[in-house]
């Protein structure tokens, strides 16, 4: 064959090949072997550009449709507030009453008045026992007052008693009585039982505690007796999320990823927010507030998925930026594993639990790790308080050298915090933590058994040692606490300690106690769930007085400073108005049953007298709620949880988002008991208990008396399972006028 001949069948086989190859259509070639003429190409076939993918939206950890609401009802509510405040129509002997104004906080109310002199308030909510009184001044003489009332006991009428005194001393007291309703369903699922063995010696304030059922954390405070005073139905979540802590703006919230997206709230007792931040580091276990603007938390890497629980940051109140970070990966030995106990993780191998800033360095609690460590913020270690065990030598130098008589090491501790000098001597440091023991019997062949205990330790920084000063709990073998635990210095020298006591199954209940210096214990707390798998896990406890540092101002009519980025809100898919604070959420309530149509809903004008106008929004049967929580765990990973709440045999829930308002400037009051649901067949129901709403993510209206000019959320009645809403209304029988607001 001629060199030409080959050439052509080496192009016949390439072409051959290609079209094997792509898979197209084999066309039929003409080739002239001595004067080959070109191929003709055939027309491209058309091309069908594919439909765009949805970008997928992640669910909305952080609550930011909540926060959109949030936004505007409180300006709603500061706006109502401030013309209520300008009438000058409410005296002091007859001030306007407004029980939780923004719907956040049900045990609490707005008072709002006025004096004809400059004078100052006090309240005083009456407990069931002397420690059980709520009382405050406010030491500013005024006369235009804002008076929150805290406090306030559930399920009764509250005689609050005012005080107004003038600056020469004269005296005027006017008794309110405030009512409000009963516990929703998750916290009456809590038992707590108290014991008081020195009420002489008890230090004042509500107990505050940071605590999951069924891994759900439930923000809440109760009194010596165990009363719940105080709580926050709207901000159920995740376990360990909620922070205590008593900051100059308020509390503090996160909500969100633990390892990741995570919007913190600044919040106040009324459930009011100032101000909102946002971080990628996540948060988990504690914040400390610095001296200095800024806020300190146990955080993660969010370019790094193979660790968590590793990275400690420093963010700015100012603007929430990132101002430092501490990564412990590029510190300390990621495989030791001596004193791990068994849910530790090759990726949750430090687990810090708590940090305090110290001088310019930070002390941190390491759990699995079993140390707490002084160090820069360059990473330079000063000191380690730990058992030395397993660790390499280089880490020696760093080593405290124990002294004195009855020294323990801690294991797996939590809650590490400064204690004010206790000796005089600038060389030392005491600090106060939780030794939860956990590893104890697996290191020390001889114990036989584990406890936990509240410790004290003395450090000299100068000459390298630790002294064990006090300790308390080693001979209290039923309170040995495996996960969590919390030590807190009391005002009056007490400790309160927080014993959670859970076995591998992960029942278990959890017990606070009040305990003296001298090992005395002056009260104590069982903690217990009513619920099918027994569990109450407390991760602390912090004993305050309800009147906290920023309820001094309310603020009205400052919008809350914002601090979440414009790519957070896109990223899931919220959108933030570009005019003001305002903000308009994507998102969508739950949805009703799909076997019981929903009504189409709109605004409908009212027949009738009252001076209260109901706009029905929404309206809807459901034969029961259930709502699936993917919470997560503290060994790691998510776990779903259920809530389920059921109407009465035979009856189904109707379900009303309601808007209602006054039509014209009156002190009348909005009573629910005067509302019904009236039926085509003329049969009428009331609004049921359905303080279980927030648990399905409805945001609940208030049940107690309205005086507010405007209140929007939703409202539950139950009807026989087989009536529907055709025809039906909604009935207010007012003294001044009966109404009725036809359902669409």
């Amino acid at each position: 064959m001629t060199s030409k001949g080959k050439r052509v069948w080496h192009r016949i086989l390439a072409v051959l090949l290609v079209i094997i190859l792509s898979g197209g259509i084999l066309y039929t070639l003409t080739l002239l072997a001595a004067e080959q003429q070109p191929a003709e190409i055939p027309e491209p076939l058309p091309v069908e550009t594919p439909e765009p993918l949805p970008v997928e939206i992640p669910n909305d950890i952080m609550g930011l449709g909540k926060i959109a609401d949030t936004v505007s009802r409180q300006k709603a509510v500061d706006d109502e507030l401030l013309r209520v405040l300008e009438r000058d129509d409410y005296p002091f002997a007859s001030p306007y009453v407004q029980l939780d104004p923004y719907g956040e906080s049900p045990l609490t109310a707005v008072v709002l008045c006025t004096t004809d002199t400059p004078s100052r308030i006090s309240v005083h909510v009456p407990g069931d026992t002397p420690n059980a009184d709520v009382d405050f001044i406010f030491n500013e003489y005024a006369t235009r007052h804002i008076i929150p009332v805290l406090g306030l006991y559930p399920d009764r009428t509250n005689s609050v008693t005012l005080t107004a005194t003038t600056q020469n001393g004269a005296q005027s007291k006017t008794v309110l009585e405030i009512t409000t309703e009963p516990l929703p369903d998750f916290l009456k699922g809590f038992v707590l039982i108290t014991e008081t063995l020195d009420e002489n010696a008890y230090a004042e304030g509500l107990n505050f505690p940071t605590t999951c059922q069924n891994y759900i954390n439930y923000p809440f405070a109760f009194d010596c007796n165990g009363a719940v005073r105080w709580y926050l139905p709207q901000y159920t979540g995740t376990m360990e999320f909620f922070f205590f802590r008593d900051t100059e703006a308020g509390f503090f919230l996160g909500l969100g990823d633990t390892h990741g997206d995570t919007a913190f709230l600044v919040i106040n007792t009324l459930g009011k927010v100032s101000r909102y931040y946002y971080s990628a580091y996540g948060s988990h276990h504690d914040l400390f507030e610095t001296d200095h603007g800024s806020w300190i938390v146990t955080g993660s890497s969010p370019d790094r998925k193979s660790t968590v629980l590793d990275v400690l940051y420093e963010m700015s109140t100012v603007d929430g930026s990132i101002l430092r970070t501490l990564d412990f990966l590029t510190l300390l030995e990621r495989s030791r594993s001596h004193t791990f106990p068994p849910i530790a993780s090759n990726a949750d191998w430090l687990h810090m639990n708590a940090v305090v800033a110290y001088q310019d360095d930070v002390i941190v609690s390491s759990n699995f790790q079993s140390a707490v460590l002084r160090i820069s913020w360059d990473g330079q270690l000063k000191w380690m308080l730990t058992d030395p065990a397993d660790y390499l030598e280089m880490y020696d130098q760093y080593m405290l050298t124990p002294i004195g008589d009855d020294f323990e090491w801690p294991y797996n501790q939590h809650a590490v915090a400064l204690m004010a000098d206790q000796d005089g001597n600038p060389d030392t440091v005491d600090i106060l933590l939780f030794d939860n023991g956990t590893s104890r019997s697996a290191v020390d062949e001889e114990t036989a058994r584990n406890y936990s205990r509240l410790v004290q330790y003395r450090i000299d920084e100068k000459n390298r040692t630790v002294e064990q000063i006090w300790a308390y709990g080693k001979y209290r073998p039923e309170l040995f606490s495996m996960y969590r635990g919390d030590a807190d210095l009391l005002p009056n020298g007490n400790v309160l300690g927080t014993f959670s006591i859970q076995d591998m199954g992960q029942a278990g209940h959890s017990v606070y106690l009040e305990v003296s210096r001298a090992g005395e214990v002056v009260w104590e707390c069982l903690a217990q769930s009513l619920l099918a798998d027994n569990l109450y896990a407390a991760y602390r406890c912090e004993r305050m007085n309800i009147y906290t540092k920023n309820i001094l101002d309310l603020h009205l009519g400052e919008a809350p400073e914002m601090y979440i980025p414009d790519s957070i809100w896109q990223k899931y898919g919220i959108t933030r108005a570009a005019s003001d604070a305002s903000l308009v959420s994507q998102t969508a309530p739950p949805q009703a049953d799909p076997g019981i149509p929903a009504s189409d809903a709109a605004p409908v004008a009212a027949t009738g007298g009252s001076v209260w106008q109901i706009a029905i929004e929404s309206a809807e049967r459901l034969p029961a709620l259930r709502t699936d929580t993917q919470v997560l765990q503290y060994e790691g990973g998510y776990e779903t949880v259920t809530r389920e709440n059921m109407p009465a045999e035979g009856m189904q829930y109707a379900l009303f988002n309601l808007t209602v308002s006054k039509k014209q400037a009156t002190k009348s009051s909005f009573d629910w008991e005067k509302l019904t649901l009236v039926l085509a067949d003329g049969s009428a129901y009331p609004r049921a208990g359905d303080t279980f709403l927030p648990d399905h993510g409805y945001a609940r209206i208030s049940g107690t008396k309205l005086t507010l000019s405007t209140a929007s959320g939703y409202a539950c009645f139950e009807i026989p399972a087989d009536a529907d809403l055709a025809g039906a209304a909604l009935q207010y029988a007012a003294e001044d006028g009966t109404a009725l607001f036809a359902i669409p």
